[in-house]
């Protein structure tokens, strides 16, 4: 598919597989991954660091992971914590669950500052429907910042805005 959009009254195209719609976190996470796996990638967006979760003024993103509690955790008991409040299935709760912590992973790799204990694991806290310590946040910034480490990301790895 070719995409054409109106930038300063000259016509462009940007060739591509894919199209992904947004200017949040999610967006470019999705468009992240999907450049990472071949595809070629284009997130029409008007300002770089836009959309909701750039302009969060309150730290509405938390971070659910699996627990590193003495024993471990259970993707499974997770998911059920994930979807207690109804705003989820338990296929896609149980999705979340197992990529919880891949996806922490990479946001800490990618500069997302995480708070960490003295020895780097990640602080943890309890939320409503989590008997386990999974949540974890940077403070009121969380979703500007995720948007910033994932737009600076999405821009390095030449996905066309």
């Amino acid at each position: 598919m070719t995409i054409e959009r109106n930038a300063t009254h000259r016509d462009r195209q940007w060739p591509c597989d894919a199209l992904v719609l947004g200017s949040g976190a999610s967006t470019f996470r999705a468009a992240i991954e999907l450049k990472r796996h071949g595809i070629d990638v284009v997130v029409p967006r008007k300002i770089f660091y836009g959309g909701t979760s750039a302009s969060s003024g309150s730290d509405k993103q938390t971070l659910h992971t699996a627990a590193t509690g003495r024993h471990g955790d259970d993707f499974i008991a997770l998911a059920a914590s994930l979807g207690a409040g109804g705003a989820m299935d338990e296929d896609t709760a149980y999705l979340e669950a197992v990529g919880s912590l891949r996806e922490l992973s990479s946001l800490k790799y990618l500069g997302l500052p995480i708070p960490l204990d003295r020895l780097g694991a990640v602080l943890r806290y309890q939320t409503d429907h989590d008997e386990a310590g999974r949540a974890t946040s940077c403070g009121p910034r969380t979703s500007r910042l995720m948007v910033k480490v994932l737009a600076e990301e999405s821009a390095r790895l030449g996905v066309p805005p």
